[in-house]
């Protein structure tokens, strides 16, 4: 990319900004980014999906906080495991 096209990008990014000021990029504590804390309402809702087909639905709530709790949990511990093998 020359100069000028890395200009007209941040031109473009600025006026994106200014229109829509809600849509500006939160920058999140590291710890919390290796996370990947926008992957893991995913998987609880085709988790919640999957289980609301099945014949005891509706489940005990003891079950549902805990199978929902523990994928959530799972996610995050796999997403660190694999960041800290990318930084060694």
């Amino acid at each position: 990319m020359n100069s000028s096209n890395l200009e007209n990008l941040n031109y473009k990014s600025s006026i994106r900004d200014e229109v829509v000021p809600s849509r500006k990029k939160i920058t999140l504590p590291p710890w919390l980014e290796v996370a990947k804390p926008r992957l893991i309402p995913l998987l609880l809702a085709t988790t919640l999906g999957g289980m609301a087909l099945t014949e005891e639905w509706p489940l005990s709530s003891p079950k549902l906080i805990c199978t929902l709790g523990g994928g959530a949990l799972a996610a995050a511990a796999a997403e660190l495991l694999i960041a800290c093998g990318k930084w060694n």
